[in-house]
């Protein structure tokens, strides 16, 4: 085993063992799933599996994934990594240097692509099945381990899950759903999962040693939502409005708080990363069709402004 796969061993170690978070310089390193959704069908996907590191995903104008990422120090240019998609992407990551993005194919299947940054890089896609009204969202509550959720064409939300050796068949959640889901994972097995509902409200429902019911929490929402978690029993939740505005909720631990506006006119729905404790990097597309990000640091100002990565996204 190479030097560096041994450093790589240990990371994931230690990593299991703080559930889904590591400590980097003092703050929580969140291996966390985010992934963006829209009913309307404009939508980007985030995720990060460093410190200070960001891989954004979109379906482009041709139809191929597309993806751009920080990687601590600048933004790197689009690179295509192909496919046929139906959908935007959901993606996740599991472990450090590991990326798991997931779309609905032309055939309205779920295709998976990953990359694994010690072994060969960006894999073919495959076929996971299933049969997709929406795209697909995915979160990672340890090592190895991938929860996938899309809306089937009973508008139901179905779940699929990888267990470290092989793929569940796909299972019923039931609920009626008018968005892609979005999921976060705050602790070894934990799962948060939200959609737009009939109604435009955000639901909810988790698995903690078991499926809870459904629950409203409200609002008025123009795309399906888009999760992060920062800590332990933190969740945040982001959507678009009916004014058009980006729109926050979040869960603090005991409650849920209220709606607040952070502004903004997006064209798309929003996706939202979390590479460290307090962090929170939320992108989407204006209306300039350039990709803007807002951010939230706990330990500085609280919300930035947004700020524009420029590019033209026509997805």
């Amino acid at each position: 085993m190479t030097s560096q796969k041994t450093l790589f061993l240990v990371f994931t170690i230690f990593l299991m063992a703080f559930d889904v978070s590591c400590i980097l310089k003092g703050k929580v390193l969140k291996s966390q799933a985010n992934a963006s959704t829209t009913s309307e069908g404009v939508k980007l996907g985030a995720s990060s599996w460093a410190y200070n590191r960001n891989d954004v995903f979109v379906r482009g104008t041709d139809n191929a994934l597309w993806h751009k990422w920080y990687d601590g120090s600048k933004w790197n240019n689009w690179e295509s990594l192909g496919g046929g998609l139906s959908s935007g992407p959901g993606a996740c990551s599991w472990s450090f240097n590991r990326i798991d993005v997931f779309v609905r194919g032309t055939d309205n299947a779920m295709w998976h692509k990953w990359y694994d940054g010690f072994n060969n890089g960006w894999s073919s896609w495959e076929s996971l099945g299933g049969g997709l009204n929406y795209g697909p969202s995915c979160a990672a509550w340890g090592l190895n381990r991938l929860d996938t959720f899309v809306v089937g064409t009973d508008n139901a939300l179905w779940h699929k899950y990888f267990d470290g050796s092989a793929w569940s068949s796909w299972e019923s959640l039931g609920g009626g759903c008018t968005s892609d889901p979005t999921v976060a994972a705050w602790g070894s097995g934990r799962l948060d999962v939200f959609v737009r509902g009939t109604d435009n409200a955000l639901w909810h429902k988790w698995y903690w040693n078991g499926w809870s019911n459904w629950e409203s929490l409200g609002g008025g929402l123009s795309s399906g939502p888009a999760v992060a978690s920062w800590s332990y029993n933190r969740l945040d939740v982001f959507v678009q409005g009916t004014d058009g505005a980006l729109w926050h909720k979040w869960w603090d631990g005991s409650n849920w708080q209220n709606w607040e506006s952070l502004g903004g006119v997006i064209t798309s729905q929003p996706a939202v990363t979390s590479w460290a404790w307090g962090r929170l990097d939320v992108y989407a597309r204006g209306t300039d069709n350039a990709m803007w990000v807002k951010t939230y640091d706990y330990y500085g100002s609280g919300w930035a402004a947004w700020s524009s990565l420029g590019g033209g996204l026509s997805f």
